[in-house]
């Protein structure tokens, strides 16, 4: 399985944020506020961040 690069991580989580933010606009403007995509796009960032960082580790081993 190929490991997450850096490169990789930045892509996804600026992508993941745009199509949240999208998300946001076309079905939930309306019952959650713009705070709310920013929290989940902040837990999926942290989570790549994450995922990268124990890749890392894993093959400095």
């Amino acid at each position: 399985m190929k490991t997450l690069e850096f490169g990789d991580m930045v892509f996804y989580a600026i992508v993941s944020l745009i199509l949240i933010l999208l998300f946001w606009l076309r079905f939930l403007e309306t019952s959650i506020g713009l705070w709310g995509a920013w929290l989940v796009w902040a837990i999926w960032a942290c989570f790549l961040v994450r995922s990268y960082f124990k890749a890392r580790r894993r093959t400095k081993v």
